[in-house]
């Protein structure tokens, strides 16, 4: 059995967008044509991965993209890797 409280959607996004996303922000998805919602729990860069990286260019395959977590509803039974369409509300330009 797991802790639903510990389970979370995990997005990635290009650092123009996510820099319009903060925690405790509302997030709709979609997961197989059932529609949920939750909050951004964290907004984080991910660390270099790769030390064969030279003068701080990435690997052509290592994903510079900034990581939003948001929560599941403990309902929810998903699969790893499963596909998802998500919107976060964020304000005008």
């Amino acid at each position: 059995m797991s802790d639903a409280g510990n389970l979370w959607l995990e997005v990635r996004l290009d650092d123009d967008k996510a820099a319009r996303v903060a925690p405790g922000q509302f997030a709709a998805y979609e997961i197989d044509g059932k529609r949920y919602s939750g909050t951004v729990l964290s907004v984080e860069k991910p660390p270099a991965t790769n030390a064969a990286a030279t003068e701080g260019q990435p690997v052509a395959d290592e994903d510079t993209r900034t990581v939003i977590k948001i929560s599941l509803p403990e309902e929810n039974k998903i699969s790893v890797g499963e596909k998802v369409r998500v919107k976060i509300a964020v304000g005008a330009d």
